[in-house]
């Protein structure tokens, strides 16, 4: 397992925390896929990026132009930051759907 595993589930939790203090559960499951849809979109763009600048990392480390590869791996680096917030805020919010439902079937 992952060691920062345990930090990630912590993060998501932070990170639902704070959005259920602007937004209350979900009405339904269609809300939830809605907000669900637009976090993993949103992870899907830095992923991308992640990607680009992988690609044109590893075009100048062919040239042996280190200095520019280095420029690319650092753009890299905070785009797979982005990502990974991004992938806590898609858990965060798959943690609101499913205590959306299951605060429905409740009550």
């Amino acid at each position: 397992m992952n060691v920062i595993t345990e930090e990630i589930r912590a993060a998501a939790v932070k990170e639902l925390s704070a959005a259920m203090e602007k937004h209350p559960l979900f009405v339904n499951l269609h809300e939830a896929y809605g907000v669900i849809r637009e976090e993993l979109d949103e992870a899907l763009v830095e992923f991308a990026d992640c990607e680009r600048f992988f690609d044109m990392a590893w075009q100048m480390i062919k040239q042996d132009r280190n200095e520019t590869a280095l420029e690319h791996l650092t753009r890299l680096k905070y785009a797979a930051e982005r990502l990974a917030i991004e992938a806590v805020q898609v858990s965060a919010m798959c943690i609101k759907a499913i205590e959306s439902e299951r605060k429905e079937k409740n009550e």
